[in-house]
């Protein structure tokens, strides 16, 4: 089954460098459209192993308590980091593998949207990584 990203709107990347200048991974913002409380900006980083390495909100109107525990639970969000997947999903009954990411309690909705556009992402740098752009390879 393909997955659908038609809510997902990739709204800017660019490169991560190093002190040196090195290239290091990218920095995509993206909104996934189908929140709880409308639409979620956020940006991740994205390391050249692959995986996510930060994610920070920009735009979020969740339910305070519930959905909005996406932007204020650092632990949360960690759950994306450092997992070399081609996209997450979300688990209502603990995640029990990598990819899965344990929904907020009382937030599927918001859970969702937030993994849905992250994976939009993740597929939008694995493009430019396999078409060199930015000089990676």
């Amino acid at each position: 089954m393909t997955p659908d990203y038609s809510a997902v709107t990739i709204d800017e990347a660019c490169l991560a460098k190093d002190a040196s200048g090195n290239t290091v991974g990218y920095i995509i913002t993206v909104t996934d459209k189908k929140g709880y409380g409308g639409a979620i900006q956020m940006v991740f980083g994205y390391g050249l192993d692959a995986t996510v390495t930060g994610i920070q909100f920009l735009s979020i109107n969740e339910t305070a308590g519930f959905g909005l525990e996406a932007e204020k639970n650092p632990e949360w969000r960690k759950q994306f980091y450092g997992i070399p997947v081609p996209e997450f999903i979300v688990s209502k009954s603990g995640a029990k593998t990598d990819k899965e990411i344990d929904a907020l309690s009382g937030a599927t909705i918001t859970s969702k949207a937030v993994t849905q556009g992250i994976n939009g992402g993740l597929l939008f740098a694995r493009y430019l990584m396999e078409q060199g752009i930015g000089g990676v390879q």
